[in-house]
């Protein structure tokens, strides 16, 4: 086969009609080959050029990152061609996406990436053999259902084997699902063994990331699962997250799962003292401070915490009476 001409390929990229890519990218994987095979074809009688010489790329450990999220630059080319060119390009392979102003590699992303995240359930079940593919990222086609909610693709994901937790330093799927409100996506997780109590150094556990973010019924399904009341983020508690932020229904709900009101963080802070002055928070909290605790919390705290997180799904089998069953699961 005829080696073709890499400015001539790049050009015609640049300035193919954006009707026609349009038209074409419409039918996913399929206008792709046709895209590219067009191109191939019409350029297959050119002069074969030599392939330019490429800069050497600089022996630092951030050049990866870079070369993933930026553009190629043409020093040979003009002005406009240059950014009609990037423009092009970026809308036909698709390498970067910006969101919440974090730049996203998608040049390595599978069809698995992008039927997962936008909740394309028939197109995933025909790419699932793919289910644990990763990006560069270290993002995962499971993370991103997570990321929009999809609860019947997480759930097609994880029953066709997909790993529900991720390695540290690596983006997990509980903790998106957890900062986003997407309750459904985190109950699957949790069903399929997810660890409630995973901890990345800088997002700390996920209870602690459902009370930076204000998210309720997601802590308390965390809590119910049996997470840790007391892990957090370093020794700053889920306590101390929700006080500063002035949620008292969190604050109420760590406090009704046994969450030590006197926790010190690194600073030697309670969780009153990083409470917005004079707010319900606060107040709450001083309140709760001089009221004594109820027997009927504590022993439920205390058979709990004996029966052990691994085993609190067997709390509804217990011979005793529904309304004691109930309590002891926070129903």
């Amino acid at each position: 086969m005829r080696m073709i001409s890499y400015f001539s390929f790049i050009s015609s990229i640049a300035t193919y009609k954006s009707s026609t890519v349009h038209s074409i990218l419409k039918e996913d994987a399929v206008g792709w080959q046709l895209f590219f095979s067009h191109v191939l074809i019409e350029h297959s009688h050119d002069t074969p050029l030599p392939f330019p010489s490429l800069p050497q790329p600089p022996s630092c450990p951030s050049f990866h990152s870079q070369l993933c999220c930026a553009p190629f630059h043409s020093q040979t080319a003009t002005k406009t061609t240059h950014s009609q060119g990037q423009a092009v390009r970026r809308q036909i392979l698709g390498e970067e996406r910006h969101d919440d102003n974090i730049i996203w590699s998608w040049a390595d992303r599978s069809p698995l990436h992008d039927a997962a995240s936008q909740g394309r359930l028939l197109a995933l079940k025909t790419l699932i053999l793919q289910v644990n593919a990763s990006t560069v990222d270290g993002v995962t086609p499971l993370f991103n259902a997570c990321t929009v909610g999809s609860v019947a693709c997480t759930e097609i994901l994880l029953e066709n084997g997909a790993k529900p937790q991720s390695l540290v330093y690596r983006p997990s799927p509980i903790h998106e699902a957890t900062s986003k409100g997407h309750y459904g996506c985190v109950e699957a997780l949790v069903t399929w063994g997810a660890d409630v109590d995973m901890d990345i150094p800088h997002l700390g556990t996920a209870l602690y990331t459902a009370c930076v973010c204000q998210e309720l019924e997601c802590a308390r399904k965390l809590l119910r699962e049996g997470a840790n009341v007391q892990k957090g983020k370093s020794l700053d508690s889920p306590l101390h997250a929700a006080a500063e932020k002035d949620c008292t229904a969190v604050v109420k709900l760590l406090l009704d799962f046994g969450a030590d009101i006197n926790a010190r963080n690194t600073e030697f802070q309670r969780p009153v003292d990083v409470a917005p002055a004079s707010s319900l928070t606060e107040g709450f909290l001083l309140l709760y401070e001089a009221t004594p605790r109820l027997l009927s919390q504590l022993c439920r705290q205390c058979i709990r915490s004996c029966v052990g997180r691994d085993r609190l799904h067997l709390l509804s089998h217990l011979p005793l009476p529904n309304r004691l069953r109930n309590y002891l699961q926070y129903q």
